[in-house]
């Protein structure tokens, strides 16, 4: 058990942290913010706040037009004072580099530690649903994505983990079908709950999906979905697995195989719950 009381320690001071200030923008974050419909004067109000990395040149004009930002929104940007000083771009860029090294090598001592408990036991690392994904989950509130606070899955027994990506068409249409099915069955199951499991190509694509597609349910962080989480995926997507908090299969054809069409999945699902 000291393997797994460190990596309870590790998680839980790490979930402890005061948050940063938030980075300020750069031309992805503020094409997100377009693609995803939010409303202009929510647009400059955020970038008032965090102010702009760079100022607008061509490039940076070039990403918004992409996103569909319409000349006077550009011509507005451009024309504000909203770009750090040089000076200040130099040091929020050093800023950001630290925090994502440091990101980075925290992400291999918790796989570290995990991989390890994995090696030792057949069944997760001896840790159950909600441990193994306690601390690794995020949802959306306003424009980001937010830490999920893990205590909500405790009482969970029925988890269903769905793997998807924004590239895909068969996912996108899948999506809202499972968005209007989750809105329809989760307030009367709270013994239930849907995670999801980004196959999308980066951190940046797997919150735009989320938000364009109005995601209502957690997902794994981007950068930490590893090895003790592939019983739950599967290359063939859309793709959904129904497990209980033990991690044991609840929705299978009869004969044991779980690797079923997501209709067929959701259909069984919606049997099990009733």
């Amino acid at each position: 058990m000291p393997l797994l009381r460190t990596l309870f320690t590790l998680v839980c001071g790490l979930a402890l942290q005061v948050a940063a200030a938030p980075p300020p923008m750069t031309a992805k974050d503020v094409a997100l913010l377009i693609r995803t419909a939010t409303p202009e004067a929510d647009i400059f109000a955020e970038v008032e706040k965090r102010r702009l990395i760079s100022p607008v040149d061509e490039k940076f004009a070039a990403t918004l037009k992409e996103s569909g930002a319409p000349e006077a929104f550009i011509a507005k940007l451009k024309s504000g004072d909203y770009s750090l000083s040089s000076a200040a771009a130099a040091a929020a860029q050093a800023r950001a580099g630290k925090l994502q090294k440091e990101a980075a090598e925290d992400a291999e001592r918790k796989a570290a530690l995990r991989a390890e408990a994995l090696r030792k036991s057949p069944v997760a690392g001896g840790l159950s649903v909600p441990q193994l994904i306690a601390n690794r989950l995020v949802s959306f509130e306003g424009s980001q994505l937010r830490p999920y606070d893990s205590a909500r899955i405790q009482p969970v027994r029925i988890f269903a983990f769905y793997s998807s990506a924004g590239w895909s068409p068969p996912c996108r249409k899948f999506t809202a079908r499972l968005v209007a099915w989750y809105q329809k069955i989760k307030s009367s199951h709270p013994e239930f709950e849907l995670i999801f499991l980004s196959a999308d190509r980066d951190a940046f694509n797997m919150q735009a999906y989320i938000q364009s597609s109005k995601m209502p349910w957690p997902a794994v962080k981007f950068e930490e979905r590893d090895q003790t989480l592939a019983p739950f995926v599967n290359t063939n997507i859309p793709f959904l697995r129904v497990v209980d908090a033990d991690g044991n299969p609840v929705v299978h054809d009869g004969k044991g195989a779980t690797n079923l069409a997501p209709e067929q999945v959701l259909a069984a699902l919606e049997k099990a719950l009733q």
